[in-house]
């Protein structure tokens, strides 16, 4: 099932751990050479690498940063297409001269090409939202493999030992 699961999970955030089980348990089965192969898929391919997390911490805080810049930006767009739609009121009025009629339909056409462009700017907001949130979900990501990789060094190690015990 787990081989299954690792062939068809397009999910790369439970492939570690999808590996892992797969050590464990060709461990429990005494088939050490395919759980030390599972472990090292794990440790080849999310490699110890540099020491990142202080670059997470500058990654996190300036994420933090932009979120409350976001927050601010989102409460004065919801202000500003407020203000709009309320400063520009259009009375439809017959008995105005023809210059009036030409001033309230172009009027009228800034205000919906405003309403268009806001519309267009809170879509780009929430694009930008979403990114966040993904590159938080990531960054956890990251630390979270960090624990597999020392998992899977162990379970190797595990692997080796138990291995030379049973030839012995």
């Amino acid at each position: 099932t787990l081989n299954e699961i690792i062939k068809v999970s397009s999910e790369d955030k439970y492939n570690e751990e999808a590996h892992f089980l797969l050590g464990q348990s060709y461990l429990q089965l005494g088939f050490y050479d395919f759980a030390v192969a599972e472990f090292n898929y794990i440790i080849e391919k999310y490699p110890a690498g540099n020491n990142f997390e202080s670059t997470l911490t500058e990654v996190e805080a300036s994420l933090a940063m932009h979120s409350k810049e976001a927050e601010d930006m989102r409460v004065e767009l919801l202000m500003l297409e407020s203000k709009l739609l309320d400063m520009i009121p259009l009375n439809h009025q017959n008995s105005l001269p023809k210059y009036l009629k030409d001033e309230k339909k172009r009027l009228e056409d800034s205000r919906d090409s405003l309403v268009k462009n806001i519309l267009e700017e809170r879509k780009i907001f929430d694009s930008f939202q979403w990114s966040i949130q993904k590159l938080r979900e990531d960054i956890a990501l990251k630390r979270s493999r960090k624990h597999w990789r020392a998992y899977a060094e162990y379970g190797k190690t595990r692997g080796y030992f138990l291995k030379t015990m049973q030839s012995k």
